[in-house]
């Protein structure tokens, strides 16, 4: 969905009515940074800037403000972003990007994980799909859960899945569905584990915090050329990184946060001890409890921050 600005430059111009995204590339253009430079300094990858260019991706007001402050465009593109608000929907997000990782993913010789919200689709169990799911648009939950399954089969099933996977240990611990549905799950994290050319490591939470702070989930592919591509999700849709100097950078900070993972067998005995203190359901309801006292307390502290919950794709 593109959007016109009428009341910016007179609406039109030589190259079609003026819309955020070309304010956007104009505010770029004028501060002579390329895409990549601009993307670089929002630690994010070009593909992101071309297509909020481009109208591809719809901004959000945070975006705008980023873009805003790193253009120091004083205010322009977040007054931009106030006037098309109103007629932005999201309803039907591109995801073509995930429809060529999910062809890719079956090719390539071997794939690296970075979670750091939920758990890898290739090692989620069936009841954690489900829940994960049925959160989202239960309509389609089944639908959802049977394409998962079928990744799965097609990746494992000649029983050496080349898989490295650094699981943030804020995703043992985040109850999806019940801690039953999470029990499951970690038990099964401990006997992929066991699996040939399955390698799964934990950052644990004294690390995590640094890891969520500089970069969200991703995936990267190695095919059997040698070439790397780097696959990673944003609120509308999926985006592949191919140009040889981001992959890199992607690449070098993967192996840095994998090296501040814990190693195989330390990771299961995490896994393990989070699994033995979803034992007992109870203790998880006092947790839970626990939990929203603390939560009205720091409420009281301070302004509550909303933020859009991502769609579950990889």
């Amino acid at each position: 969905m593109v959007v016109e600005l009428e009341v910016l430059d007179g609406g039109v111009s030589d190259e079609g009515p003026m819309t955020w995204g070309r304010v956007l590339r104009m505010l770029r253009e004028e501060k002579g940074l390329t895409q990549a430079q601009l993307a670089d300094l929002l630690t994010t990858h070009q593909t992101m800037i071309s297509h909020l260019e481009l109208g591809k991706v719809q901004p959000d007001e945070s975006w705008a403000r980023r873009l805003d402050e790193a253009l120091g465009a004083g205010g322009l593109l977040v007054a931009a972003f106030k006037l098309v608000e109103p007629y932005l929907s999201r309803p039907h997000p591109n995801w073509d990007a995930y429809e060529e990782y999910r062809k890719l993913e079956g090719q390539a010789v071997r794939l690296y994980e970075l979670a750091t919200g939920r758990m890898p689709g290739l090692l989620q169990t069936e009841e954690y799909m489900r829940a994960l799911f049925v959160s989202y648009n239960p309509a389609e939950t089944e639908a959802k859960v049977r394409e998962r399954l079928a990744r799965q089969s097609r990746r494992f099933a000649s029983g050496r899945p080349h898989l490295v996977a650094v699981v943030d240990e804020a995703v043992l611990r985040r109850v999806v569905g019940s801690p039953a549905v999470m029990r499951a799950q970690h038990a099964h994290l401990l006997k992929m584990m066991r699996m040939a050319d399955a390698v799964i490591q934990v950052l644990p939470l004294r690390e995590g915090d640094a890891a969520r702070m500089s970069m969200s989930g991703m995936l990267i592919l190695e095919q059997t050329s040698g070439q790397k591509r780097v696959y990673s999700e944003s609120l509308d849709q999926g985006h592949f990184i191919d140009s040889a100097r981001q992959v890199s950078r992607y690449v070098d900070e993967y192996d840095r946060l994998r090296a501040q993972a814990l190693s195989q067998r330390e990771s299961a005995e995490l896994i393990r001890s989070v699994m033995e203190g979803m034992a007992d359901d109870q203790h998880y309801v006092d947790q839970e409890q626990l939990l929203g006292r603390e939560w009205r307390r720091v409420r009281r502290m301070g302004p509550t921050v909303r933020y859009p919950r991502p769609r579950p794709r990889a």
